[in-house]
């Protein structure tokens, strides 16, 4: 704590005065003097340090007997003189324990003997409000070191000057070493050259005034980890799952186990010769290597590696960049028709080939995006979309197109896919049959067949014999569609009224016109 301008007036008007009482009051030359001797020797002191103020009779050989010390204060920031008790069989110790900062002042003893007096030197102690602390420091100030890296700490106690500094190490059974000498010589630093896994452990760094005859010590610690193996580089992709397509942004990141602090990093494509320049890099560690739009040339095996220093780590493992162009996908219809009549469904279905990652697809007509929701006509569902209820406004050329929203990744468009609605509510029936003739026999083969005007993609059939209530078991024909039905044997029994129907999926057709089989028996 500095003193004011007027405290020190005022200590140097106290000391004038104290030189004259002395002046005034000293015997010859021979007569004994009263010297004050401080232990330790110094003013600046710290909470919790100890003081010992003793008065000592010289130039004389007279001893203490029937001398009797008195001691006296002034306080800082005052001018008032302040008697104080001391200790010792005459007064001549005065210990300060602990030093407060309340004990700041000048210091003096008087001793006497009879009517005599003699004033002693004065010993000023002040007492700065924080005790120092040594500061230990590492550089480079990595958490983890690796067996061959190179280590410098420091110490440093950031109050005072003039210290001098020593070093010694603890290890894991608390045993501790001395590292550096106490001759007089300055180790502030410490350096390790070259560490290996034995260098690990708690380094302490003692600090003490250069000047004191009696070593008292400051302290500090900072422990050292070091790991005797290489480490490793890790390298990942921001594309966690599929391809990566042309166009495409893409992130390879590399750290290193163990902790990142400090490392540099460098990549390599198809060989671990000559690394990769970071003009796409958006670190500047170069810890990430960025392809912003990603191209068939960047295809090939990516690997990383770090280094601080003259220190290298192992190099990652390979990472394969697998780049593709970007996909056209494949558009059919399930069903086999794209011709259909109103309240017909048709189901059209979209496909990425050759494609491990999940897609979400978009549809066309025409040119023109449709409503990714569902509505009461239509439904999508994954990859397929289906008409549920055709209309005519549901003509058009459809097309579909893959889309990845989290990598912002769209396919090419597919092909496209004509979609054909009739007008009219079904197809035209036309019911025939062979042979032709108006009067069939028993026992005569005989066939009907129903067609439909159009075509007859995905149609299936359904036979009426006199009513168009229930429809006839098709186990004499020997069509699989059911688009005939032949009587093998004719019977009186077959003769009637017949009418055929057509069902796909869950539309059905109109009935046919009815034709009249006739059957009579032979003559």
């Amino acid at each position: 704590m500095k003193l004011s301008e007027r405290s020190t007036w005022t200590y140097a008007i106290i000391l004038v005065y104290f030189a004259c009482m002395a002046a005034s009051i000293s015997a010859p030359e021979s007569s004994p003097q009263v010297v004050l001797t401080a232990d330790p020797p110094w003013s600046e002191m710290y909470p919790g340090d100890t003081v010992t103020l003793t008065c000592r009779l010289t130039g004389s050989e007279q001893s203490l007997e029937g001398w009797n010390f008195t001691w006296s204060r002034i306080a800082q920031q005052s001018s008032l003189t302040k008697h104080i008790n001391s200790t010792g069989e005459s007064g001549n110790v005065y210990v300060l324990v602990p030093v407060r900062e309340s004990d700041q002042g000048m210091y003096q003893c008087i001793g006497h003997k009879g009517s005599e007096y003699f004033y002693s030197n004065s010993h000023n102690v002040t007492v700065s409000g924080d005790r120092p602390q040594a500061v230990v420091t590492q550089d480079p100030p990595f958490p983890v070191l690796f067996a061959g890296e190179n280590v410098m700490l420091k110490c440093e106690i950031r109050k005072g000057s003039q210290w001098r500094y020593s070093w010694a190490k603890k290890n894991r059974q608390n045993i501790v070493k001395t590292l550096t000498s106490k001759n007089g010589e300055d180790h502030q630093t410490h350096t390790l050259q070259s560490v290996t896994e034995t260098d690990s452990g708690e380094y302490l760094c003692h600090a003490e005034k250069v000047n004191n005859p009696v070593i008292q010590l400051y302290s500090g610690s900072l422990t050292l980890r070091v790991l005797g193996e290489k480490p490793k580089a890790v390298i990942k992709i921001s594309v966690l799952a599929g391809e990566i397509y042309t166009g495409e942004k893409v992130t390879l990141s590399c750290a290193v186990e163990g902790g990142s602090a400090g490392w540099k990093y460098l990549w390599y494509k198809d060989n671990q010769g000559t690394a990769l320049s970071n003009t796409d890099s958006n670190s500047t560690d170069g810890s990430s290597y960025t392809i912003n739009f990603a191209a068939l040339s960047h295809h090939g095996w990516y690997w990383c590696q770090a280094n601080r220093g003259q220190f290298y780590s192992q190099y990652s493992d390979s990472l394969k960049m697998n780049i593709q162009a970007l996909p056209q996908p494949l558009l059919t219809a399930p069903s086999g028709w794209t011709s259909i009549f109103p309240s017909e469904s048709v189901t059209l279905r979209c496909d990425v080939q050759w494609s491990s990652t999940e897609w979400l697809y978009k549809w066309y007509r025409d040119g023109q995006e449709l409503p990714a929701h569902q509505t009461d006509s239509f439904s999508i569902n994954g990859n397929t979309y289906t008409v549920l209820s055709a209309a005519p406004s549901h003509s058009g050329q459809y097309q579909c197109r893959g889309e990845l929203p989290k990598r912002a990744v769209n396919s090419l468009l597919s092909n496209h896919i004509n979609l054909t609605v009739y007008g009219t509510v079904g197809p035209d029936l036309q019911l025939s049959v062979d042979p032709p003739s108006e009067d069939i026999y028993t026992g005569e083969s005989v066939t009907l067949s129903c067609a439909v005007e159009g075509g007859s993609v995905g149609w299936k059939y359904l036979w009426y014999k006199d009513t168009q209530g229930a429809a006839l078991s098709n186990i004499d024909s020997n069509s699989t569609d059911g688009s005939s039905y032949t009587i093998s044997f004719a019977a009186l029994s077959h003769h009637g009224q017949y009418w055929c129907q057509t069902t796909r999926g869950q539309f059905y057709s109109q009935y046919s016109d009815s034709l009249n089989v006739i059957i009579k028996g032979k003559v």
